[in-house]
């Protein structure tokens, strides 16, 4: 949620909005709005046109989206390559009680 202080009167769909006048913005609702992006409520990761308000703009935006970005791009990489297989060796325990286990590297 954003809230600003209305600055001057304004009238906006047709509602009047008096000077000093506190408003709520849902951002997360913005980036629903059908004008703005095609087919809103689904997520695609290649939207071409993707003018989303997530990380704020202008002087407002979130100085840690280039990380935010990264760490995304970093997390779908890491969880679309093969993930290690691990498998019992021997179902007899070891000294504290834990059964062996080994860790193999994914298939390609």
């Amino acid at each position: 949620m954003l809230a600003r202080v209305s600055t001057q009167d304004a009238d906006l769909h047709g509602r009047h909005i008096p000077a000093g006048e506190r408003m709520l913005f849902l951002l997360a609702a913005a980036n629903r709005d059908a004008d703005a992006f095609e087919d809103p409520v689904q997520v695609k990761l290649d939207r071409r046109r993707n003018a989303h308000l997530t990380f704020g703009s202008g002087a407002h935006r979130c100085p840690g989206s280039p990380l935010a970005r990264l760490e995304m791009r970093v997390a779908l990489e890491a969880s679309s390559r093969p993930f290690v297989l691990t498998q019992i060796v021997n179902a007899s325990a070891d000294s504290a009680g834990r059964p062996g286990l080994r860790c193999t590297g994914g298939r390609s």
